[in-house]
């Protein structure tokens, strides 16, 4: 029989991650959206600088088939998606009015569709979001593009010392209010994604025990902060500590380093259905996405209902964006990924028998 926590699969935590951010949206006694955020970006981070050190690197063009696969692995569902958000906003006026009509007159709607399909930089570029959550997309890509640089950079200074750089540089960031010109740039971020390239670079391990404390010290933290009067009105409130810091994103914060054996354990943990963790792991993504043109409906009919319609409705916005997820992830995403492993299949083997090719 197996224990509570190692039926948790990696691709069933990423999906309770990007579910979390569904609930998170749609209700206001929820506060830890980013939480899930930022242990997405600890995952990226393991994750990226493995693929990058154990196949990428393998490659005779590292960085460029790389850049290629993960730009093949986002894009395709991140667009099918923007396509379906843009088709919801224009078939109900009333978000059509809210989302898109004020581009329109002041004609900077090709500027704002040009800067949300390609993604990359437009938390610095435009800072509007057709589908709002992509802004994380955007920290993952600049992570994307920094992270072979990070690769070469392991070889010359140990990881401890970057992530000391990260935090300095994200504080600094924050505490003296630099411009819109780095809001949501990835050094404010990078020490997340630091925390899982020192999981993978330093082999670092825990145990069930450790895992379990974990996930206890997460709840105990959330449970405090709810029970608790003066600590509730602090997460709920716009408190600030040190002066510019929310109170609200240091429990996030806070929640992200409690939860890191519960994570490690996680990704480094084995025996489970890929093929049923991998459809899980892929509605992560798609889930992630596709709930918010789903949510823009259900706050609009929401508004003007109460009680238990409003229940329903609810109800009905979670079920049809796992549901959105799933046959995307399932029928649309499938494929694509099935093209992109054939693609660097076939591109390793050309690679090598040019290798070889030459050698004679």
């Amino acid at each position: 029989m197996k224990r509570i926590i190692d039926i948790i699969s990696p691709g069933t935590f990423r999906f309770l991650l990007a579910f979390i951010v569904v609930i998170y949206h749609a209700v206001s006694f929820l506060t830890i959206g980013h939480f899930a955020v930022y242990v997405f970006f600890v995952l990226s981070g393991y994750w990226i600088v493995k693929m990058f050190t154990e196949k990428y690197s393998k490659f005779r063009n590292p960085v460029r088939t790389y850049l290629i696969s993960r730009i093949w692995r986002i894009f395709p569902v991140y667009l099918a998606i923007l396509g379906f958000t843009l088709l919801i906003y224009f078939s109900f006026n009333a978000l059509y009015l809210k989302q898109i009509e004020h581009s329109l007159v002041n004609n900077e709607f090709t500027s704002l569709l040009i800067s949300n399909i390609f993604v990359l930089f437009n938390n610095v570029v435009n800072h509007n979001w057709l589908i709002v959550p992509a802004w994380s997309l955007d920290v993952e890509l600049q992570f994307y593009v920094f992270a072979p640089i990070l690769y070469y950079l392991f070889t010359k200074v140990k990881p401890y010392y970057l992530f000391i750089f990260s935090i300095i540089s994200s504080f600094l960031i924050l505490y003296f209010n630099i411009g819109l010109l780095i809001t949501n740039n990835i050094l404010i971020y990078l020490l997340y994604f630091l925390l899982g390239v020192i999981v993978y670079k330093q082999n670092i391990r825990t145990t069930y025990q450790w895992a379990t404390a974990s996930g206890t010290l997460v709840i105990a933290i959330l449970g405090l902060h709810y029970l608790i009067p003066e600590l509730k009105t602090l997460l709920f409130g716009d408190y600030a500590i040190l002066g510019v810091f929310k109170y609200q994103e240091f429990v996030n914060f806070l929640l992200t380093v409690a939860i890191l054996p519960f994570v490690i354990y996680n990704i480094k943990s084995g025996k489970h259905n890929k093929k049923i963790d991998g459809l899980l792991s892929s509605m992560s993504f798609s889930l992630y996405l596709i709930h918010w043109p789903i949510l823009t409906i259900y706050s609009l009919w929401a508004a003007n209902n109460s009680g238990l319609t409003k229940f329903f409705l609810f109800l009905g916005y979670v079920s049809i964006s796992v549901l959105g997820s799933f046959f995307i992830s399932k029928y649309f995403d499938g494929l694509m990924e099935k093209d992109r492993r054939q693609w660097l299949k076939k591109r390793k083997t050309t690679e090598f028998t040019q290798v070889i090719t030459n050698e004679n």
